[in-house]
C-alpha cells in the first residue's frame, strides 16, 4: 500500500503530497492532502461496513473542521445505490441515486440539489 505519495515538478519542488492509512483490509481509511509547503490541506476519513463497502467518506479543512460528509448505500445485490453529501452541519446539499439493468450494470447515475432539482442525468450503456 502506498502510505506516502509526492509528486515534484521539473524544478525539484512539491507538485503533490498525500499520506495514505490503511485499515486490515487494505482500504484507505485516512488521506491527508498537503499544499505545496507540506501543509494539511485537508484530510479525508473513510468508513466501511462487514462487507468493506465505503459507507462514510468525511473531509476536513488544515484545521480539522468539518467541510463535507458522503454517506454512501447499497443495494441487496452490493451495487451503490446513492450518495448523499451534506454540510458541516449535516444539511443535505447534494444526493445522487443509481439505477441497474437486470445484468447489474450501472444504467443512470441522478444527481439533485438540497431542493430535490435534478442537476445532472449521466446515462451509462454497455456493447455486448
Amino acid at each position: 500500500n502506498v502510505t506516502e505519495l509526492i509528486e515534484y515538478n521539473k524544478d525539484g519542488s512539491i507538485k503533490k503530497k498525500e499520506a495514505h492509512t490503511y485499515n486490515k483490509n487494505n482500504d484507505v481509511t485516512e488521506e491527508i492532502v498537503f499544499d505545496d509547503k507540506g501543509n494539511v490541506k485537508k484530510k479525508i476519513t473513510t468508513e466501511y461496513n462487514s462487507n468493506k463497502d465505503k459507507t462514510f467518506e468525511t473531509t476536513y479543512d488544515s484545521n480539522g473542521k468539518l467541510l463535507e460528509k458522503v454517506q454512501h448505500g447499497y443495494n441487496a445485490r452490493g451495487d451503490r445505490s446513492y450518495e448523499i453529501t451534506m454540510d458541516d452541519k449535516g444539511k443535505m446539499i447534494k444526493k445522487s441515486i443509481y439505477a441497474y439493468d437486470k445484468n447489474g450494470l450501472k444504467t443512470e447515475k441522478k444527481t439533485s440539489n438540497e431542493k430535490g432539482e435534478v442537476i445532472s442525468i449521466k446515462k451509462y450503456t454497455y456493447d455486448y
